[in-house]
């Protein structure tokens, strides 16, 4: 059984059966597409921490999922997450 510790479990969403699981892409700037998985520019975005998949359920707050993007993206933080 793998072991996490307090930083990686307080990150983690327990998942259920009706959970919704959507990957997010941090980007430096706007973009006309999105990069496409194979590609090296996904590859670049993933090595720098700018991709993560969150889970959340239908009774998550805006709020809620907020802080869930926080704790993926903590550059995020101190910005206006509301557009």
């Amino acid at each position: 059984m793998e072991e996490r510790s307090d930083s990686e479990s307080s990150n983690v969403v327990k998942q259920s059966k009706r959970a919704l699981t959507r990957t997010f892409v941090h980007l430096e700037k706007p973009l006309n597409a999105a990069p496409s998985q194979s590609s090296k520019a996904w590859k670049a975005l993933q090595d720098d921490g700018r991709v993560a998949d969150v889970a959340f359920t239908k009774g998550h707050s805006a709020a809620d999922i907020g802080r869930l993007l926080l704790a993926s993206f903590p550059s995020l933080l101190g910005g206006d997450l509301k557009r």
